[in-house]
């Protein structure tokens, strides 16, 4: 008792004891060593021959092995043992991530299939396409309209040749022609097959699409149907059904609804394109994470107010998802979505910072042993950086934003200022610059995508046998559908709507002090601590060279 009372006395703090929420609400940081190795593996297989995947996946399994020898061994030893389990995981991870690159390309090293590509002869292919068809800006030959799909072959054979060689996992880029009185719709839908001769030429190393496909013939013949042809007809159908009923829609709605429910951006002309571009506003017309994560949150309030069993939950939540992937095509970057969105929606569900982090990097590591590819997505980098930013300090950005403004503007702020954090290093070589204004469009356009989505997902889904229902949803989806094209191409106009960034290597410099200040900005939220003095300095270094890029010189 006298020394609690000698400490009180001479007014020190007493030591807060942290509650059980607290714990729950703390970051979980244990599986980044193995995300990171996994991603490296990754970059290093995509790159690489099948025989150098296959040599790096046994070098990590032998390393785990040793890892998981040490740490049985230094068990008495908590730190080391510690240790040895973290790179034991990493070792397994990354041989997992190894071996699944070396299954991909060894599927089209050994069966010729990469050698026929660099051959100039022709090649007759059966491929099946996973995505419609998309115009291409710059026109073919005799100013033919072009379009470009992406496609997964199945067999080939050199032209003349009578036999055919089965190949899987083969990616490939069609672009074809579109011939005269012929619509770009008709000519590659998703999930058939076809069949003709084509011009083949190899692609980059690092490329999921291992090869470029010139029809020799245009159009490709189309294979009899199978059950996965008839299949994503029918869902191809409501595909089709729904963009002819938003056609009635006012304003952009015509335009943006489709890609807002669909994925479908074949409808936007270049304007409207770029518009959503320059404000940063373009990912809502894609399919992404949010859009998965939205769906499934709106299914989850619907099951709870129906109070349906909890075990009834996952599995009604499963087959929406799967549901809305066929809905929007099940291509790569579409599965990738579902699983981010997924993995979003359960730690939104259970609130909880442990398990948003722990999640987000299951979800890196799950997506990477399925696809190495992906490492190398734009897509996937921007979803898991700005996922990344929205566990690491969003919770954190809100509490601050929390006192200076009501709970319905602090929230989206927080969540659009840290994911625009997190993203922007991104961004830089995408886009060439910088969206200035991308966190406020994001910010008011963000509220609207649900109301979007959602109607939107079920407009489509009803438009066969409801089409009167369809076309009232849509029409009310249309309202937000339109007020996020306003939004989008207002934002494009204001003045420095995309600042250039510097070329050459004063642009390098200025990434790596963006980096280095994105980094201490993000410690200092996650610690909730005032920055010392060097701290101090690089935050003020940063923000006058952002704002430098940002804020427009003198004219004239």
């Amino acid at each position: 008792m006298s020394g609690i009372s000698s400490s009180a006395q001479r007014g020190s703090a007493p030591v807060p004891v942290p509650t059980a929420d607290d714990r729950r609400n703390r970051l979980d940081f244990r599986l980044v060593p193995a995300a990171l190795s996994a991603w490296a593996i990754a970059l290093v297989c995509v790159h690489a021959t099948a025989s150098y995947a296959v040599r790096l996946s046994a070098a990590a399994t032998v390393v785990s092995l040793l890892a998981l020898g040490a740490g049985v061994l230094l068990r008495r030893h908590r730190r080391a043992a510690l240790v040895a389990a973290h790179l034991c995981l990493a070792a397994v991870c990354s041989a997992g991530v190894a071996h699944s690159a070396y299954l991909s390309l060894q599927t089209v090293e050994s069966t010729g299939w990469a050698a026929a590509v660099e051959d100039p002869g022709r090649l007759e292919v059966q491929l099946r396409v996973t995505e419609d068809a998309q115009p291409l800006r710059e026109p073919g030959w005799g100013g033919q309209q072009r379009v470009r799909a992406t496609a997964t072959v199945h067999r080939f054979r050199p032209a003349g040749e009578q036999e055919w060689i089965p190949v899987r996992g083969a990616y490939a880029v069609v672009i074809a022609q579109v011939p005269h009185g012929v619509h770009p719709d008709w000519l590659l839908t998703a999930g058939v097959r076809y069949s003709g001769e084509v011009r083949a030429s190899p692609t980059d190393p690092g490329e999921r699409a291992s090869a470029l496909l010139f029809p020799a013939t245009e159009p490709l013949a189309e294979l009899p149907a199978d059950a996965w042809t008839d299949l994503m007809g029918v869902f191809g159908h409501l595909r089709e059904t729904t963009s002819r009923a938003a056609a009635s829609t006012v304003a952009d709605a015509p335009a943006l609804l489709p890609g807002v429910i669909l994925g479908d951006r074949s409808g936007q002309d270049e304007e409207l394109t770029e518009a959503m571009r320059v404000s940063g506003l373009s990912h809502m017309t894609v399919v992404s994470g949010t859009h998965c994560a939205l769906v499934m949150g709106a299914l989850m309030g619907v099951l709870r107010i129906c109070r349906t069993p909890r075990w009834c939950t996952p599995v009604a939540v499963l087959l929406g998802l799967v549901l809305f992937v066929l809905l929007v095509q099940p291509a790569p970057s579409v599965i990738r979505a579902a699983v981010m969105g997924g993995i979003g929606a359960v730690a939104v569900f259970a609130g909880r910072g442990r398990v948003s982090s722990s999640l987000l990097m299951v979800c890196v590591l799950v997506l990477l042993v399925y696809d190495p590819w992906y490492c190398v997505e734009p897509a996937f980098q921007l979803s898991v950086a700005a996922t990344a930013g929205i566990v690491l300090v969003g919770r954190r950005l809100k509490e601050i934003f929390d006192p200076w403004m009501p709970a319905i503007v602090s929230g989206p702020l927080a969540l659009a200022t840290a994911s625009q954090i997190f993203v922007t290093p991104v961004l830089l070589p995408i886009a060439g610059g910088v969206n200035t204004y991308s966190v406020v469009a994001n910010i008011l356009a963000g509220p609207l995508l649900l109301l979007v989505t959602v109607p939107g997902t079920v407009a489509a889904l009803l438009s066969v046998v409801a089409p009167g229902v369809t076309h009232l949803l849509l029409n009310v989806a249309a309202v937000p559908a339109a007020v996020i094209g306003v939004i989008g191409r207002s934002v494009a106009g204001l003045p420095q709507s995309l600042a250039e960034w510097p070329p050459g290597w004063l642009g390098w410099v200025l990434v790596v002090v963006y980096l280095a200040g994105s980094v201490v900005m993000s410690r200092l939220l996650i610690e909730a601590r005032r920055p010392g003095q060097w701290e101090l300095v690089l935050l003020t270094v940063c923000a006058g060279s952002f704002a430098a890029v940002v804020i427009p010189g003198p004219t004239g």
